[in-house]
């Protein structure tokens, strides 16, 4: 059983393996045929190697939003209790930090709060939500395709995990940038969109997003709590 069972009441740009050696290298130009993911300049940033910094909290609004204009959400569900997430957790932290891998994180009592509003998404989300086990992780490619992805074997091995995530997805040079100290490594840019609100974080995607898919510079998006 992989992970700890949660009871039945609920009922980088790319990665890939380098030729040469066990170096991961990005690849942009896989196709629309995967998904496009972000990436977090906070998590690239951080100086920590735990869920807590690695994790972005769930935010369901936000979330139907990035989903909503074509971009694709990693979601990763751990429990405190759960002795695989422990064992996942450096490994994880690892990647994330090396490749900035955005990732939301769902842990313990928020399973029961957010878990109910994805199975209502779509007959996908249901089905695949209904047998749930932690460490669990999705690839949420639209507002009605999610699928799972496979961690076991890969609890203590950062390139295997990489690697895997690299076959799943794109990830494209949009960073999203939360904190001050994330901030400050990048408020120079003139390439930065600023929100302060759910409708000009929606209005992003909307219409600066779509053009960036393909540009090769990076692009932030930052909170406007991030300048402070």
């Amino acid at each position: 059983m992989s992970g700890m069972r949660i009871f039945a009441a609920l009922a980088l740009l790319p990665l890939c393996l380098s030729s040469c050696g066990r170096v991961i290298a990005f690849d942009t130009h896989k196709g629309e045929g995967y998904p496009y993911l972000e990436k977090s300049f906070d998590a690239a940033t951080s100086n920590g190697l735990n869920y807590q910094s690695k994790l972005v909290p769930f935010d369901f609004e936000q979330f139907q939003i990035k989903l909503k204009y074509g971009l694709s959400s990693l979601i990763l569900l751990t429990q405190a209790s759960c002795a695989h997430c422990a064992t996942l957790e450096p490994t994880f932290g690892e990647v994330a930090k090396t490749y900035g891998v955005e990732c939301y994180g769902i842990s313990d009592e928020e399973i029961y709060a957010n878990i109910p509003l994805l199975r209502a998404l779509s007959e996908n989300y249901a089905e695949t939500l209904s047998d749930l086990y932690t460490p669990m992780m999705l690839l949420c490619s639209s507002l009605t395709e999610v699928e799972v992805i496979d961690l076991k074997g890969l609890y203590k091995d950062a390139s295997a995990l990489a690697e895997k995530l690299g076959e799943a997805a794109n990830y494209v040079e949009v960073y999203n940038v939360r904190t001050p100290d994330s901030y400050k490594f990048m408020e120079e840019s003139e390439r930065q969109y600023v929100y302060s609100s759910i409708q000009e974080y929606e209005r992003f995607y909307q219409e600066v997003y779509p053009s960036l898919k393909d540009d090769n510079e990076p692009y932030y998006l930052v909170s406007e709590q991030a300048r402070k």
